[in-house]
């Protein structure tokens, strides 16, 4: 039997656009895609590591990494990872980063996906609004 880390290295061989997880059940799902998410993270691929989490689900990993992309001061990276989770104080933290870089466009985002709807008015209508 073939087993989830050969399937997840010839996903990222493969690519993600490439496949049709749609058959799986849920845990298996899980499981080869959060292995998948975890190579294409190795190699620095964040963008495919982040839909390989979103299509996972794996939230739990996706606020595991964003975080230690906070911790590396890398905090654009970290925010699209911690978008997809809601976790309202860190997007907040990380949109007040954001926003502090220049990225308002990212610094909404964060701000919407923490529910915060007074912050994401306020970055739209004095950053974003011609």
């Amino acid at each position: 039997m073939v087993s989830a880390a050969t399937l997840a290295g010839k996903i990222v061989s493969k690519g993600l656009d490439n496949m049709d997880f749609s058959m799986l059940p849920p845990q298996i799902k899980f499981e080869i895609l959060t292995m998948t998410g975890e190579l294409f993270f190795k190699r620095g691929l964040l963008n495919d590591a982040l839909r390989a989490f979103m299509l996972a689900p794996n939230m739990d990993k996706l606020f595991e990494l964003g975080d230690w992309l906070l911790l590396q001061g890398r905090f654009e990276e970290a925010a699209h990872f911690f978008i997809p989770t809601g976790h309202k104080k860190v997007l907040e933290k990380v949109g007040f980063k954001c926003a502090e870089a220049g990225s308002y466009e990212l610094a909404l985002r964060c701000f919407e996906s923490s529910g915060n709807l007074a912050l994401a008015r306020f970055m739209y209508a004095n950053f974003l609004h011609p």
